[in-house]
């Protein structure tokens, strides 16, 4: 039964990653300030707009093109679905079930992760940040990490993906997408200061 719920709840986080936003954008400096986060543009990146597709909507981008690394940024509140779910508890009928917002980070990576690679078959490798390193890097209650290969509809002519996932209890969780032509490129050109970029405060 939890396994169906489960699967329900990744149905739902694929559909809300489909879905573009038919509400005027909002400035990403006004995102990041509503759900507690703080955002330090890498330097030698510069902003680029985002791609109209139907895999992940996000919410502001940059890019080195000296570097042919490009870094999206998405943040996704949980305010309102954590005061929906303690609702919900305080008149819970025997039989319903329903899943805590604050302990989806891990699926909801895994089907954000399937939906920009395309692949629906197949789960990504999902690796989590230790505790105290996520809590010290970003100021988050979780993390976790894994590398696709995007679909063109996502990713452009980039090969490779890497999607950091991280999550604050009760606010937000935020993912960054670091985008290039070459794996060697994550580990020649990814500095602390633009892999922590996007942190909580």
């Amino acid at each position: 039964m939890k396994k169906y719920f489960i699967a329900i709840a990744l149905l739902a986080i694929i559909n809300t990653a489909k879905s573009q936003n038919t509400k005027p954008a909002e400035s990403f400096e006004k995102i990041t300030e509503q759900n507690n986060l703080i955002f330090n543009q890498p330097s030698g990146f510069v902003k680029t707009e985002p791609i109209k597709n139907s895999a992940m909507l996000y919410e502001y981008a940059v890019i080195d093109t000296s570097k042919h690394i490009e870094i999206r940024y998405a943040v996704r509140s949980l305010t309102e679905r954590v005061k929906e779910y303690r609702k919900w508890l305080e008149t819970k009928k025997e039989g319903e079930n329903r899943i805590n917002p604050n302990t989806m980070p891990s699926a909801a990576l895994t089907a954000i992760a399937m939906n920009i690679a395309g692949n629906f078959t197949k789960p990504p490798s999902i690796q989590q940040f230790p505790a105290p390193a996520v809590k010290k890097d970003f100021n988050a209650d979780a993390g976790f990490f894994t590398i696709v290969a995007p679909t063109k509809n996502f990713g452009k002519d980039y090969k490779f993906c890497m999607v950091v996932a991280i999550h604050k209890d009760d606010i937000a969780d935020a993912y960054t997408f670091i985008l290039t032509d070459e794996m060697e490129n994550l580990k020649k050109y990814i500095t602390p200061a633009i892999f922590n970029a996007l942190r909580f405060k």
